[in-house]
């Protein structure tokens, strides 16, 4: 898309941050895909998520100048992360190691600036602008973003008509799981929010009040209308996330002990029977040709990634490396060892995906970064009664349960998504500008 079509709403975007910092915040949450309207500004390629990020930060700035208050509030958001700091450092210093070694530096670059930098720096005007009490604006403008997803996959799938699978619900995307990598988190994030918030409608630590009648009623629809795209989906490893984040999410749920053991037999159950059946050859997921289904698939792709770690263990093959060195790796094997599959993104595991682009330090510093998350949540939790810091904890669990048979991190919306969980619960007090 030619940029001068992108300028009437970044104007918009930087005259609603202007007038108010988490006004620009809202209007990124509610067009989060918008990455997928790609430009150029004279060769450099970029995207509406990254300009529209750009100028927020851009506004931000010249307000806090203006006003004199730029140390006071930047010192104030690296305050709240400094936890934090030590892990991001050694996150992008893994990176830019990777980015040296890596044979496509160019889109080694682009991925270091949309998957790490551009959340980053999304997350420090999130926390100068964002309340506590400004929790459930942000919850809203979140399920915003997935609408076009839902309402565009629903029209595709009744017409049945440019579906990458056919059969699967996959919206404007490449394939259907991620649709379910996107809407799983959300809608434990919702859930538990729904849940927690009514049965401590008041509290005062929480420094959140629960929903409204309205907005409950427009979020028990929303969640029909998400867990109807995540069946037709037919991700099993979505499915999976989202019973084990549930599970998580009603082990915090206070007061009704039997009811959440039962509960969390029946997720367990359910869990069992779903990872039973991606174990089996199921007819949707079955490839005729090749004779081999999705679980088949994935298992020939973890084996191979291994192989190829163990080339490197401590750099990996390199940032924007893992498809081309795979298919290489694959090709090289005798036939009789060769996958059905040997192009492939991204070896459908969080753990290995950060093992092998950022290598052994980028693994250790995103393990750092999840443990020192729940220490600190869980601190807050038992200690203070955070109740409502669990929704954030259970999503961020779905996530990496996903993580176990695919990759929801490597995108544009879901590193953001991702960033945004991991700061939700950091106590806000600085007015909103």
């Amino acid at each position: 898309m030619p940029f001068y079509y992108l300028i009437p709403p970044l104007l918009l975007l930087a005259y609603l941050t202007y007038r108010h910092t988490s006004w620009g915040i809202y209007g990124i949450l509610a067009t989060i895909q918008g990455y997928l309207i790609r430009t150029e500004i004279w060769i450099i390629p970029t995207t509406w998520l990254e300009l529209a990020i750009y100028t927020i930060a851009l506004v931000s700035l010249i307000k806090h100048l203006r006003e004199e208050t730029l140390e006071t509030h930047w010192y104030y958001a690296l305050h709240l992360v400094r936890p934090y700091i030590i892990p991001v450092i050694v996150l992008i210093v893994s990176m830019l190691i990777s980015i040296i070694i890596s044979d496509n530096q160019l889109a080694a670059l682009g991925i270091f600036k949309a998957w790490l930098v551009d959340p980053l720096l999304f997350c420090l005007i999130f926390l100068d602008a964002i309340k506590p009490e400004q929790k459930r604006q942000i919850m809203f403008f979140l399920t915003v973003s997935t609408w076009p997803i839902m309402l565009y996959g629903f029209w595709e799938y009744v017409k049945n008509t440019d579906q990458i699978i056919p059969g699967r619900l996959d919206s404007f995307f490449n394939s259907p799981n991620f649709v379910a990598m996107y809407l799983v988190p959300l809608v434990v994030l919702i859930l538990g929010f729904l849940i927690l918030s009514r049965r401590h409608r008041h509290s005062p630590a929480d420094q959140i009040t629960g929903f409204g009648k309205l907005q409950t009623i427009y979020y028990f629809c929303w969640l029909g209308v998400a867990l109807l795209t995540l069946l037709l989906t037919k991700s099993f490893g979505g499915w999976l996330a989202l019973a084990l984040g549930l599970a998580f999410l009603f082990l915090f749920i206070p007061k009704f002990n039997l009811k959440k053991m039962l509960t969390a037999s029946i997720v367990l159950i359910i869990s069992l029977t779903l990872g039973w059946f991606v174990y089996q050859k199921s007819i949707s997921h079955y490839d005729s040709f090749w004779r081999t289904n999705s679980w088949q698939t994935r298992q020939a792709i973890w084996i191979n990634s291994l192989k190829l770690l163990v080339r490197d263990p401590i750099l990996g093959v390199g940032l924007a490396d893992f498809q081309p060195a795979y298919q290489n790796f694959v090709t090289q094997l005798p036939k009789n060892q060769q996958p059905a599959e040997s192009s492939v993104p991204e070896p459908h595991n969080l753990y290995l995906a950060w093992w092998l682009q950022t290598g052994l330090l980028g693994l250790v510093a995103f393990f750092w970064l999840i443990l020192i998350f729940y220490l600190k949540n869980l601190d807050n939790y038992f200690k203070k009664s955070l109740v409502l810091t669990i929704p954030a904890l259970a999503a961020l669990f779905a996530i990496l349960a996903h993580g176990l048979v695919d990759t929801p991190y490597f995108k544009n919306d879901l590193s953001l998504l991702f960033w945004i969980l991991l700061i939700f619960n950091l106590p806000q007090t600085q007015n909103s500008k």
